[in-house]
This record gives structure tokens, sequence and C-alpha cells, in this order.
């Protein structure tokens, strides 16, 4: 999708870690990108 404002993934880091959690990114060049968040539950 295009013309985003390129936010959404600075605000669920800042949400993820307000609530103790944690989040982050795996990538490999060539077969895509996975971003994961963790919550204590």
């Amino acid at each position: 999708k295009k013309g985003g404002a390129g936010l959404g993934l600075a605000l669920c880091k800042e949400i993820v870690q307000l609530h103790g959690g944690r989040m982050g990114v795996y990538s490999r060049p060539g077969q895509g990108t996975q971003f994961y968040m963790a919550l204590a539950v």
C-alpha cells in the first residue's frame, strides 16, 4: 500500500513498551521481513 505516513511501527513500539512488552524485527534479504510483538499476560 502506498501513501502511508510511516508512523505505524513507531506507534506500535511505543504502545508495546508502555505495556511492558517488546517488539522486534527479523529480516532476510530476498525472503522478506517479519515484525513481532510480545506482551506479558
